[in-house]
This record gives structure tokens, C-alpha cells and sequence, in this order.
């Protein structure tokens, strides 16, 4: 067999391959070409600590805390707490003020209650997220596929290895700075699925959504889905507004490759996501379940397939 033949009845598993299996998306091939170095980013956190005491002064007789306004003279003959022995008559000290302070504890997040409230809390998180300029993410995806039909045969063989070749992926790291992350030049959007777009679902198409407070003041979110259909011409309505879906244009199939048709049905996924108690997304798994899949293509032979299996996508969060 000549190399150029060979090449050529690969584009053609290839095509068959992506099309029938719905969840080789274009992420996955094109992380491994842009591998940023792994970096986390410190906690955003305050050093400026709380003031107890200001000079006297006429001027500014008001101060600030917790959005409220407080005088800030004590007026003659106002009695004061014991512990407050600094504040006197004209002093700047907050009466009942202790003469010790200490960082304030976490404001911890409301837990969302019913389907309702709990959809629109994750694509909260998600979304915010993808906007977000600054932060880390590790990125790992798993696939697997099995083809239960593929015409003609002689050449499963061939089409196993492909699978087998693309069924693990290593981590990728991306630091994010300015929207950008320098090594791959992708932004948060572009990374995080759906890519390229905002996350979108109504409550009625997930079949069920359920929230659990954590011990950090924060709370996860599980949300499944149920059975979801695309085709060639037509997205998967629910699907495709959260996951990960395939994308026939963006797969760089050859160009004498000729995709007839193609019938991906999506079932039993679930995404679960954390949230921490500044309300930041901090882990986010998508695990996506294809029962289904039929396709056929053709670039120099005729190629027929039937496959089903899954793909996760784990996501690791810093701020």
C-alpha cells in the first residue's frame, strides 16, 4: 500500500470517527498543540488592616463601615465601654470599639433552593467565570469510544487505534491574564464549555438540580440531563447551551472529505460545580454520555459507523 493511500483512507476513518462519536470537539486536539506551563495564581486577599482610630478632626465628622455612617467625635459627656479607655471627650474612636481586631470571617453563600434557582445559580458561575480576566484552570478530559458497526470492516482495525490514540489526554494549564492566556492565546470563553459562547438552559430541560452546603461557606451544584439529539443540520437544543458538543466545521476534516450525514444522541450527563464562599466557581465536571451515533462520510471509500461512549471534562479552578 503506497503512503499516500494510507493517508488518505485515515482522513476518511478520521472523519467517520469524529462524526459518529459527537465528542472529539476541537478543544481537545488543540490543547495538545498549546500546553502552558502549570501556574497557580495566590489567593486574592486583603493586607490592609481594619482601622480603629483617626485623629480629630472637624472636617470629616462622619466615617464609613459596612455601608453605614458613623460619627466620629465623641461628643462631652458620653459614656464609653470600659475596654474603650482611648476614646475621650473629642477622640476619633468608635464607642464600644475593641482595642483588638481581628480578620472577618468569610461571608459564607446562600444555598439556591429548587430547580429554578439552582439552573440559574450555575450558569451564574459559569458565565462569570468565562468573563473573568484573571485566574488558573486545569483542563482534563477523558474519551471513550466503542464502535459497535463500522463498514467495511477491514478497516476497524485501523479505526480502533485511532480511538485508542485520542482516549487520554494529559492536564493543560492555562494562566489567564487580561482575558488572555499567553501560551495558547485563548481566552476563558474559548476554553470553557460551551465554547465560544455563553452558557444557556431553560429549567425545563434539566431533569433534575440539587445544591449542598459545604463546610468552606460555599456550596455544589448537581445538575443531570437527559436524552438530547443532533444531526448534521441541527444542534442539540439542550446540550450544545452547556456542553462540549460536536462541531463539524471546526474538526479541519481534509477537504475533499464529504460528510453525508450524521445522528448523535446525547443521555444521562451531568454537570457538577463548587462554588466557594465568595460565590467563585472553583471546580467544574462535565461528564457527557452519547448512547447512540451513527454516521457516513467519504473522502476515497465510503465509510459507515455506529459507535457510543463518553467524554469528561474536569475543570480545576485558582484564583
Amino acid at each position: 500500500m503506497t503512503r499516500k493511500r494510507l493517508f488518505q483512507i485515515l482522513g476518511i476513518l478520521i472523519a467517520a470517527v469524529w462524526i459518529a462519536s459527537g465528542i472529539l470537539a476541537f478543544g481537545v486536539l488543540r490543547a495538545r498543540k498549546n500546553r502552558p506551563p502549570a501556574t497557580t495564581l495566590p489567593p486574592l486577599t486583603s493586607t490592609t488592616a481594619p482601622t480603629t482610630t483617626a485623629p480629630a478632626t472637624t472636617a470629616a465628622p462622619f466615617a464609613t463601615a459596612g455601608g453605614n455612617s458613623y460619627s466620629t467625635t465623641v461628643p462631652a459627656g458620653t459614656s464609653v465601654l470600659a475596654s474603650d479607655s482611648a476614646a475621650t471627650t473629642g477622640s476619633s474612636v468608635f464607642p464600644g470599639t475593641p482595642t483588638e481586631t481581628t480578620a472577618p470571617a468569610p461571608v459564607g453563600q446562600t444555598v439556591p433552593t429548587g430547580k429554578a434557582a439552582i439552573v440559574a445559580a450555575y450558569l451564574n458561575a459559569v458565565n462569570t467565570l468565562k468573563s473573568t480576566p484573571d485566574f488558573s484552570l486545569v483542563k482534563t478530559e477523558t474519551l471513550n469510544v466503542v464502535i459497535d458497526e463500522i463498514t467495511p470492516a477491514s478497516v476497524r482495525t485501523m479505526a480502533n487505534k485511532i480511538i485508542e490514540g485520542n482516549r487520554k489526554t494529559t492536564p493543560v494549564n492555562y494562566r489567564f491574564s487580561g482575558g488572555t492566556d499567553a501560551n495558547s492565546g485563548l481566552s476563558p470563553n474559548n476554553v470553557i464549555a460551551p465554547i465560544g459562547r455563553q452558557a444557556s438552559v431553560s429549567e425545563s430541560a434539566v431533569q433534575s438540580a440539587t445544591a449542598t452546603a459545604t463546610a468552606g461557606g460555599g456550596y455544589t451544584m448537581h445538575l443531570t440531563f437527559g436524552k438530547d439529539t443532533q444531526t448534521m443540520t441541527t444542534p442539540a437544543q439542550t446540550y450544545s447551551g452547556v456542553f462540549q458538543t460536536l462541531n463539524k466545521d471546526s474538526m479541519g476534516l481534509p477537504s475533499a472529505a464529504k460528510v453525508d450525514d450524521f445522528t448523535v444522541t446525547y443521555d444521562n450527563s451531568t454537570i457538577d460545580a463548587t462554588v466557594d464562599s465568595s460565590g467563585r466557581l472553583v471546580s467544574l465536571v462535565h461528564h457527557v454520555t452519547v448512547s447512540n451515533s451513527e454516521g457516513h462520510g467519504s473522502l476515497v471509500m465510503s465509510v459507515t459507523t455506529r459507535m457510543h461512549g463518553d467524554h469528561t471534562a474536569t475543570y480545576d479552578i485558582s484564583y
